[in-house]
């Protein structure tokens, strides 16, 4: 704007001055002294725009470098307040190549040792909330294995004993997933750690024994060198999982020595060297 203003009032002069047209060197001088005056005028004018520029180009990057200054200065607190949690919480995922446990694979805090006195007690989390070995959950008083593993996290919620649903939403259970029908059978089924039988009791058996019918017994596979690991009733260990062939004689041992619970004496585990129900602070404290 002041350039224009100075060039205006240039053309006017020059033409009131006749330059150009060949005037006297007096006019030339005029001229040249009113190209002076108008140039420290416009210098005058043009000044104010310059130094406020100046002061509006300072004042910004002051603003910009106390605003990085504080987001640095946040981000900073921020990371070391991150660092602080990390340090004093108990709770932190454990490295892939560390994960030992069904619990710890499903998101939560880990093992915890439930009888120290027994090596034989399985690592369960106590302190969960789940009377369940960590890969079952409750339902109607009966442990199952849980939907969200049964269906690979599809349909996690369980409505029954046969069915589990995306949700808990009425039109979810109304259209509930079932694998079977047939009791012990499908999702009607009990842990790994249990052998995937029928549902039990609240519990769990010890790490030297396996649960039937709902009740603990010592692994058929620690008798008879291991010759018929398969437990198909009581008192009687197979050679196969395959009925057909546990009902040929020789493929099974039948005996009353076979009917007892595993642990060691003295352990402090009530029914050890007794057939039992599942152990309730085995899963929960």
């Amino acid at each position: 704007m002041a350039a224009t203003l100075y060039r205006q009032a240039k053309d006017d002069v020059e033409m009131n001055l006749g330059i150009g047209s060949g005037e006297s060197s007096e006019q030339e001088e005029a001229a040249v002294g009113c190209r002076t005056f108008f140039g420290r005028r416009l210098g005058r004018l043009a000044l104010p725009f310059v130094l406020g520029a100046a002061v509006l180009l300072a004042v910004g990057a002051a603003a910009k470098s106390r605003s990085g200054g504080l987001l640095t200065t946040a981000s900073a607190a921020a990371f070391q307040d991150k660092q602080s949690l990390q340090a004093t919480s108990g709770a932190q995922a454990p490295p892939v190549d560390q994960i030992n446990s069904v619990n710890q694979l499903t998101g939560g805090k880990g093992a915890v040792a439930t009888q120290p006195s027994s090596p034989l007690a399985p690592a369960e989390d106590t302190n969960d909330g789940n009377e369940c070995a960590d890969d079952e959950e409750d339902h109607l008083g009966l442990c199952y294995k849980k939907c969200s593993l049964l269906t690979n996290g599809v349909s996690p919620v369980r409505v029954s004993a046969f069915g589990c649903a995306k949700s808990k939403s009425l039109g979810d259970i109304f259209g509930e997933t079932i694998a079977s029908m047939i009791p012990c059978k499908g999702y009607d089924i009990a842990g790994d750690a249990e052998g995937n039988g029928c549902p039990h009791q609240h519990g769990a058996c010890l790490t030297d024994e396996e649960m039937s019918l709902g009740k603990c017994y010592k692994k058929c596979s620690l008798f008879y060198e291991g010759e018929y690991p398969h437990r198909t009733a009581a008192s009687t260990c197979c050679k196969s999982t395959n009925l057909i062939q546990c009902l040929n004689p020789a493929n099974i041992k039948i005996s009353s020595d076979l009917a007892t619970g595993g642990g060691t004496p003295g352990d402090g585990i009530s029914g050890d060297s007794a057939v039992h129900d599942p152990i309730k602070s085995l899963t929960e404290q």
